[in-house]
């Protein structure tokens, strides 16, 4: 494709570090040297094979690629966005202000790291008096790269506070910031390079166009209408793996475990037999074998689908099957 940008599920400031070691012989080793340091804070990009593929877009590129990360900074990020606010030269009531806000992010992470529970988490937990005292610091004496650092904290921080307790409005305001993510990075790109080529690397719920399964309209529905409005294309391509195993979430500071799937056993994966059914067998030794599904020539048939696959079909162009997938590798 040699995408002149490349947009992942990470926050900005995620996407920036991975970013200035892209082309690095070093780039892992500086990565895991700040996993060290910060657990959690890089969200997919401290994956290997998720690292490795921002390199190989990069070295594809025909001309300098852009790295995006759309996404809210990730639950572990609070020391990294204090670390970055610091570094913008700060005058003295600022700078205090982050000192404080650190000790408490320090205590934080030593008691998420004690019970392994990411809800303790500064991103999370954090005093509200640290945001009114940064925010009325940053009035003072702040500078404008340390007040969006700052806005960026709060909308992570809101979005993580609602969906511990399990409000639903946190997926509007995720949603949302991606658009506004998005929006500003396209508008800088086109007046470098008008119709610019942009590669997105989401999970499915977040690419495809209109309501999303969870009622939202999300980042792939501002996709397909940026490019409407543009007068260019978008493709929308859902991956699926058949079976294998997945990587959950054990705890903070935990390896993730392998959790093993079989989607034609599982009852809420009942309306994709067909697809399974029809899919290609899977290579002999460790060959795979995908199998691509073009929905677009079902949109007009007026064929009566399960819900499932009409919005399947009516959110993504192309539909892959692989027949078994395995976890990343956690950096």
């Amino acid at each position: 494709m040699q995408p002149d940008a490349y947009a992942v599920e990470a926050g900005p400031l995620a996407a920036t570090f991975v970013a200035a070691h892209l082309h690095e012989t070093g780039r892992i080793a500086a990565t895991e040297a700040k996993l060290a340091s910060q657990p959690e804070s890089l969200a997919f990009l401290d994956m290997r094979e998720e690292n490795d593929l921002a390199t190989v877009c990069a070295d594809t590129a025909p001309r300098h690629m852009e790295f995006w990360g759309l996404d809210q900074e990730y639950v572990g990020a609070g020391g990294l966005l204090l670390q970055a606010m610091l570094a913008t030269k700060l005058r003295p009531h600022s700078r205090a202000a982050i000192q404080a806000a650190q000790q408490h992010e320090q205590a934080a992470e030593r008691e998420a790291s004690r019970t392994h529970d990411v809800r303790q988490l500064y991103m999370i937990q954090a005093p509200e008096r640290d945001i009114h005292s940064l925010a009325e610091a940053f009035r003072v004496d702040g500078n404008q790269q340390s007040r969006i650092l700052l806005r960026e904290r709060v909308a992570s921080h809101e979005i993580y506070r609602r969906s511990v307790v399990g409000d639903p409005e946190s997926r509007r305001l995720r949603a949302v910031l991606l658009k506004q993510h998005l929006l500003a990075r396209i508008v800088r790109l086109n007046r470098r390079k008008p119709q610019a080529r942009i590669l997105f690397k989401f999970g499915s719920m977040h690419m495809g166009r209109g309501f999303d399964p969870q009622h939202v309209l999300n980042l792939g529905n501002a996709v397909a209408e940026i490019a409407d409005a543009e007068g260019v294309t978008s493709l929308h391509i859902t991956v699926l793996g058949a079976r294998g195993a997945a990587g959950s979430s054990s705890g903070y500071r935990q390896q993730p475990q392998p959790d093993r799937f079989d989607l034609a056993s599982e009852p809420q994966a009942a309306w994709l037999l067909p697809a399974l059914r029809a899919a290609l067998p899977c290579g002999s030794g460790r060959e795979q074998t995908a199998t691509l599904f073009d929905l677009r020539g079902l949109r007009s048939q007026q064929l009566h689908m399960a819900a499932e696959w009409e919005h399947v079909v009516f959110s993504y162009d192309l539909l892959i099957l692989l027949p078994e997938v395995s976890p990343a590798t956690p950096l």
